[in-house]
């Protein structure tokens, strides 16, 4: 038990890693190709207002959710 406490704040490190991992590779499908990532799921974007929309939206808010993550991982006090 005594070393279950030990490995405890790393286990929470790895889980934040793999979330921010994959948040960041979800943001970036959507930020570099818009149009396929879009056509992959069904949906058509509308040129110009729709692809910037599409970035910002898909790309854009899990981009930032990661980053998050990233600040969160090397702060102790976040880890709770």
């Amino acid at each position: 038990m005594k070393n279950f406490w030990r490995v405890a704040p790393w286990l929470s490190r790895l889980i934040i890693l793999a979330v921010a991992g994959l948040f960041t590779m979800i943001s970036f499908k959507f930020v570099m190709d818009p149009q396929q990532a879009a056509a992959n799921a069904g949906i058509v974007l509308q040129p110009g207002v729709g692809f910037t929309n599409t970035r910002a939206g898909f790309g854009g808010l899990p981009l930032g959710f990661a980053a998050i993550l990233v600040f969160c991982l090397f702060s102790s006090r976040r880890l709770f």
